[in-house]
């Protein structure tokens, strides 16, 4: 078993507390700011709260995808968009 499944079986039930501690909200932050769609969708399918990451500037996994030229994150979030509540600040 790789680090991310690990990661991902670990977090399947945290709360929004736990999910801080554990710093998987920057850890998703990360994911798009460097467009890692593989990262983001396994975090997302073991806690898809982890979709409402945001920064200290309140920008969110979209914001990111614009903000560092990530096309393929921009398109895994633009699909999701109305399937789940995505902070698009």
């Amino acid at each position: 078993m790789g680090i991310l499944s690990h990661f991902c079986r670990s977090i399947e039930e945290f709360d929004d507390l736990k999910l801080r501690e554990a710093s998987a909200y920057d850890a998703m932050l990360y994911g798009a700011q460097h467009g890692i769609v593989e990262f983001i969708n396994a975090m997302r399918g073991a806690n898809p709260d982890l979709l409402a990451a945001v920064d200290s500037c309140d920008r969110g996994i979209f914001s990111y995808a614009i903000l560092y030229r990530k096309q393929n994150v921009f398109q895994l979030i633009h699909c999701l968009h109305g399937q789940r509540d995505i902070p698009f600040s």
